[in-house]
């Protein structure tokens, strides 16, 4: 059986707020901790940064298959970072604390498979 974290409580005020959330519920994971990455906050999963945050936005790192199909639904755009397209990065559309632990959840599996 699948262990339920518990969600956000509500809908964030701040991006900052959104991410607080985000990692108070993801830390609690084994091998999962905060970090900072170019001066954003991120989440990393044994040392790899699966989850960040980029101009107010939450980015995360999933297959390229998933990041079309997000950039097609208009959920996200490709990650523009130092002037060029970030591959294997997708920046979401929305602030939305929920959806941003769903991907985040989704990245994490992502880099650990």
């Amino acid at each position: 059986m699948t262990e339920q974290r518990p969600r956000p409580p509500e809908a964030p005020a701040t991006v900052p707020d959104a991410f607080d959330r985000l990692a108070y519920a993801l830390t609690g994971t084994p091998g999962v901790t905060r970090a900072k990455v170019f001066g954003y906050a991120a989440l990393k999963l044994h040392g790899k940064v699966f989850a960040a945050t980029s101009d107010g936005h939450l980015i995360v790192k999933l297959s390229p298959e998933r990041i079309a199909e997000l950039i097609a639904q208009k959920q996200g755009q490709p990650f523009v970072g130092y002037g060029k397209v970030m591959r294997g990065w997708v920046q979401l559309a929305a602030v939305d604390a929920d959806a941003w632990l769903t991907f985040a959840e989704e990245a994490q599996a992502y880099i650990s498979s």
